[in-house]
């Protein structure tokens, strides 16, 4: 009788627990619908998953030479619904872009899987890699006077991303952030 019963209460509770669980979206991956893939995934789902610490190495490019290794971190910041970057004195919103194989995106420079990737790579690359058609990107600039800073990064796998940083005086990095 007991084992009966404790059948019956186990059923009644995944009976009711089901729908209140089924309501809540749950981002498994970077590459689940894309960040445009539609309902199941949000700006604030997306910024709540890669929120969290990373790791950076940013190899010089041209006339920058070394590379920085700096810890960096993601978060989601509330009042102003953005995903925010800090780091090294640093903070600066990055803004989720628009963008699919056939469209140029919305951010104000080269947010292009090539322009992404120290190695020039594809977006037929990306999807050969980790079936990522739409992997999230977003983009960030800073402004202190005349001195200006930006960069961008696209997200190819949950712990993975790869992206630029540049500057006013001349300056390049290829980056390359882990979990």
């Amino acid at each position: 009788m007991r084992r009966r019963n404790a059948c019956l209460i186990t059923a009644s509770f995944l009976a009711f627990a089901t729908p209140a669980l089924a309501q809540e979206t749950v981002v498994l991956s970077v590459c689940q619908d894309g960040l445009e893939g539609g309902a199941s995934q949000t700006h604030e789902d997306m910024g709540r998953f890669l929120s969290g610490n990373w790791r950076m190495s940013a190899g010089g490019t041209g006339l920058t030479l070394g590379v920085n290794v700096m810890n960096v971190t993601l978060s989601w910041d509330e009042a102003s619904e953005t995903l925010m970057l800090s780091g090294q004195g640093m903070t600066a919103p990055l803004h989720a872009i628009s963008y699919n194989l056939s469209e140029e995106g919305d951010a104000p420079f080269d947010m292009s899987t090539e322009a992404l990737t120290p190695t020039g790579m594809d977006d037929g690359d990306v999807v050969n890699l980790n079936g990522c058609a739409n992997a999230p990107r977003y983009y960030w600039q800073v402004d202190s006077g005349p001195q200006k800073s930006w960069g961008g990064f696209m997200f190819f796998e949950n712990d993975t991303a790869t992206g630029f940083m540049a500057n006013s005086a001349g300056g390049s990095r290829n980056v390359f952030m882990t979990r």
